[in-house]
């Protein structure tokens, strides 16, 4: 590999690309041939004016909505595609998973697209000998490593293509949304490769997964519409992004510019004096505003508001709401996440019932209760996020959703292999004697 620059092992300065577009082929020829060169077409752009820099060893996720430029960036950065303007910087060896099946060749055969895979990464034949049993171990397609790759299905061909991407000992692992075609097994085996090899390569990830975005990734970047939206630490992206889902990318930023976010006090309403941090002059909260979440906190049985949790405690989640204009189909709900933001519980319900829904008129405070049992979670801080919509599960707008509107603090004496724990009992006896 040769030296990078500053430690960086990619580097993107005013990158830019357009594409031009023509109403039909005859526009085309028309431009071709006209004396004075008219254009007929018209200008997209991809990508415009893209600049950052990726540090050697990080996982970097990239996320965006459809036609975000995404695809676009990975393939100049793997040198498939030229850009327009701008320059990229690449320091050592680049495996890549774009399209399903890029840079294999239909008629050969797996084994030997495993062997010419690794002949276009500048490996010899003796060299891809020594990790052909390891490539095909993983991919684990059986036999029909002999047959050509046109035979295989999709899912395939993602399993094979993976496996030769980790096992040329890459210095920068491309993944463009290809484990997506994946069974889930398989989508368990590549993501636990991922978190292993990590620490040796730099890894640039798209994906719209945003648990995974949040588990596996340093930092993410944040594309729309071709420009760079912002990078940064993947809690916060994640959590911006979540509300340009459902508001538009236009409205979140224009809220982030406003002077002063959005206050909640005391002087609301008398039961904001109940909220779990009432020390807190501000929360971080996004909706159209017909509906206003007021209050916040989660008790014990005794009603007495509760900072620290044990697995196995009686709990209840309480929030008022308070209505400006009348909710039609009113969901309320919350959520659970740990510190990485990775959402670990939660819950939504949509109010059908008619004696319930007479309550969402304008200038009503409801309290919603959620009792349930704490779960036996790992030690560490874990906060609520609570919220209000109107509509149906599938389409809904959000009226108030905050993000983060308090923290609890998980105790476990001893620390758990993974996530969360579960009762269980171990039971020995001999099944057969010799």
């Amino acid at each position: 590999m040769k030296e990078s620059c500053n430690g960086n092992v990619v580097k993107v300065a005013g990158l830019s690309k357009s594409y031009k577009l023509y109403d039909s082929s005859k526009d085309r020829l028309k431009e071709a041939l006209h004396p004075f060169k008219k254009k007929y077409y018209k200008e997209f752009y991809a990508l415009r004016d893209v600049s950052f820099e990726l540090p050697k060893g990080q996982v970097y996720g990239i996320i965006g909505f459809n036609g975000s430029g995404k695809s676009t960036l990975l393939k100049i950065i793997c040198g498939v595609t030229k850009p327009t303007s701008g320059e990229v910087e690449v320091w050592g060896r680049v495996s890549a998973l774009l399209e399903l099946g890029a840079g294999f060749n239909p008629e050969f055969t797996g084994r030997q697209n495993v062997f010419f895979s690794g002949i276009l990464a500048g490996f010899s034949r003796s060299e891809m000998k020594l990790r052909y049993n390891d490539i095909i171990a993983f991919a684990d397609i059986g036999d029909f490593v002999e047959q050509p790759v046109k035979s295989y299905s999709s899912g395939m061909v993602m399993r094979l293509a993976f496996s030769v991407a980790i096992h040329i000992d890459p210095d920068i692992l491309v993944i463009d949304e290809a484990l997506a075609v994946g069974d889930a097994k398989f989508r368990h085996k590549c993501m636990a490769r991922i978190r292993v090899i990590k620490d040796k390569c730099t890894i640039l990830f798209v994906s719209h997964d945003m648990s995974a975005i949040l588990s596996l990734c340093d930092r993410a970047l944040w594309l729309d519409r071709g420009k760079l939206v912002m990078s940064g630490e993947p809690k916060e992206i994640a959590r911006l992004y979540t509300e340009a889902t459902y508001e538009g990318t236009e409205k979140v930023f224009d809220r982030q510019a406003e002077p002063e976010r959005e206050t909640l006090t005391t002087e609301i309403s008398k039961l904001a004096s109940e909220s779990t941090l009432p020390e807190e002059a501000s929360v971080d909260s996004f909706g159209t505003g017909k509906a206003k979440i007021i209050s916040s906190r989660l008790v014990g049985v005794n009603g007495e508001i509760k900072k620290n949790v044990f697995c196995g405690d009686q709990l209840s989640l309480i929030f008022s709401l308070q209505l400006k204009e009348g909710l039609k189909h009113p969901i309320v709900g919350f959520g659970v996440a740990d510190r990485l933001g990775l959402m670990v519980m939660g819950f939504h319900d949509l109010i059908s019932s008619e004696p319930e829904l007479e309550l969402f008129i304008p200038g009503n405070v409801i309290e919603v209760k959620y009792s349930f049992v704490w779960p036996d979670l790992n030690s560490g801080t874990y906060a609520f996020t609570v919220a209000i919509a109107d509509g149906i599960l599938e389409d809904h707008k959000q009226e108030h959703w905050i993000h983060e509107a308090f923290v609890v603090n998980c105790i476990r004496e001893k620390p758990l292999h993974g996530m969360f724990g579960m009762e269980y009992s171990l039971d020995l006896h001999q099944t057969l004697k010799e």
